[in-house]
C-alpha cells in the first residue's frame, strides 16, 4: 500500500466543464471544484474527499453515498483522481467491476493489496493520487472496499458511487 502524502496537482487545465443534474439531497463540496477538464489533451482531474461530512456516517465521496453521484468519462480520456481521506478511519479507493476487481490499471487499490495489508489504506488526513486511462466502456463503481464495520465493508454500507465510461460526449458529474 502507498502511504505517501500527495502534493497538490499543479497542472494547469483549460475548459472546465461540469454537468450537474438533479437536486442533491446530500450536502457536498462545490461541484465546480470536483472536476477539471482539458478537452484538447483528453484529460480529467477528479478531486474526491472521502468522509467529507457526516452524510452516511462519514462514509461518502464529496458528501454522496449509495450511488447518488455519477462521474461520466469519455472512452480514451486520461483520468487523474486525487482522493483525500477526511474521515476518522483509514479508507481506500478504486474503480471496480461488479466482482470487485480493479477495472483500469492504476485506478485504485486491488483486493490483494487490501487483504495483504489489513491495517493499510489512506490514513485520515492523507491523500493518494491515481492515474489511469478510461480504456473500456461500461458502468463501474468508485468504492472503498476496506472491511472495517462489522464485517460488511464500506461498500455494503453505502460508500460507493458510479463511474461510467461512455463512447462519446463530454466528461461530467451528475448527482441525485
Amino acid at each position: 500500500m502507498r502511504w505517501k502524502k500527495s502534493a497538490g496537482i499543479a497542472t494547469s487545465l483549460i475548459g472546465t466543464v461540469l454537468v450537474l443534474s438533479g437536486c442533491g439531497t446530500y450536502a457536498s463540496t462545490s461541484a465546480a471544484s470536483w472536476m477539471k477538464i482539458d478537452a484538447a489533451k483528453k484529460t480529467v482531474v477528479l478531486t474526491l474527499n472521502e468522509g467529507y461530512n457526516s452524510t452516511n456516517n462519514y462514509m461518502n465521496f464529496n458528501g454522496y453515498a449509495h450511488g447518488q453521484m455519477t462521474v461520466t468519462i469519455p472512452l480514451g480520456y486520461k483520468v487523474i483522481v486525487k482522493v483525500t481521506n477526511e474521515g476518522g478511519i483509514p479508507a481506500e479507493f478504486g474503480i471496480y467491476s461488479a466482482n470487485n476487481q480493479l477495472v483500469f490499471k492504476g485506478s485504485g487499490d486491488s483486493i490483494a493489496q487490501i487483504l495483504g495489508d489489513p491495517a493499510g489504506g489512506i490514513l485520515p488526513g492523507d491523500s493518494e493520487t491515481y492515474h489511469f486511462v478510461a480504456s473500456q466502456p461500461g458502468n463501474f463503481k468508485m468504492a472503498n472496499l476496506i472491511d472495517r464495520i462489522a464485517g460488511k465493508g464500506q461498500q455494503a454500507n453505502g460508500m460507493w458511487d458510479n463511474f461510467q465510461v461512455v463512447s462519446g460526449g463530454s466528461p461530467g458529474v451528475s448527482v441525485s
